[in-house]
């Protein structure tokens, strides 16, 4: 691995004052080779997570970028119609073992164990009112993924709401393009009518949009103001297909 993708550049966790990850503090950029020494000696300082912290991130970020080739991009036969939302490689070392809280996350997890040991203890999300969430699930989808938002604004694929009608909005703006890129000269009634009802569908899509965005931002001032609804504790999820 170092030999591959040492020289890359990796943000990696500090361990904080009380000997926990997971604590907020700011990710120290660091060379992927250096971190693999760290830990070959036995380090316990750093953890390598997620690289992905931005929104148009690749899906492949480095440094699992470099490895490409030793798995496949799409494993079909395991995901079906799923589509992989990051691939991220975790590394970090505890002479003593340790330990996750209680947690669940979004999207669904293919999680392959390169070295050491690792023991999940798993929960059914049906068994959600036995256990301390912290925020209140307005609905649990049929494939365990948990929602959170008010009114049951997330599909049980972990598409928001808001994003599928801009999705829409986006797609029925560049059919209404193709049509009017049609030639003037072969303009007909029921073309006309086509790009008409296409105008509507979108200023309907406008609306949901702007009506999305406004629940949104609801939401915002009410986790603001601590009335929001948080993160709960199983580990479940769905990704997004639109």
């Amino acid at each position: 691995m170092k030999q591959r993708a040492g020289e890359c550049l990796v943000k990696v966790e500090p361990r904080s004052k009380s000997g926990h990850f997971g604590s907020g503090l700011k990710k120290i950029p660091m060379k992927f080779g250096k971190l693999i020494d760290l830990l070959a000696a036995r380090s316990q300082q750093y953890y390598l997570t997620t690289q992905q912290e931005e929104d148009d991130s690749p899906v492949v970020s480095p440094p699992a970028s470099y490895f490409k080739g030793d798995f496949p991009p799409y494993p079909k036969s395991i995901l079906g119609n799923l589509l992989p939302h990051q691939v991220n490689i975790w590394m970090g070392c505890n002479k003593n073992g340790t330990s996750s809280g209680l947690h669940h996350d979004f999207h669904d997890n293919l999680y392959v164990l390169l070295r050491g040991r690792k023991q999940f203890t798993l929960f059914s999300p049906l068994e959600y009112s036995k256990l301390y969430l912290r925020g209140t699930p307005s609905k649990i989808h049929w494939n365990g993924l948990v929602d959170y938002t008010k009114g049951q604004r997330t599909r049980d694929d972990g598409a928001h709401m808001a994003e599928v009608c801009s999705y829409q909005l986006r797609k029925a703006e560049e059919e209404l393009e193709q049509l009017r890129s049609v030639s003037s000269s072969s303009m007909s009634t029921s073309l006309t009518a086509l790009i008409e009802a296409k105008e509507q569908e979108i200023e309907e899509y406008m609306e949901a949009c702007l009506a999305e965005e406004l629940k949104d931002h609801q939401e915002d001032q009410d986790h603001h103001h601590g009335h929001g609804h948080g993160h709960g504790g199983w580990r479940c999820g769905g990704v997004a297909v639109l």
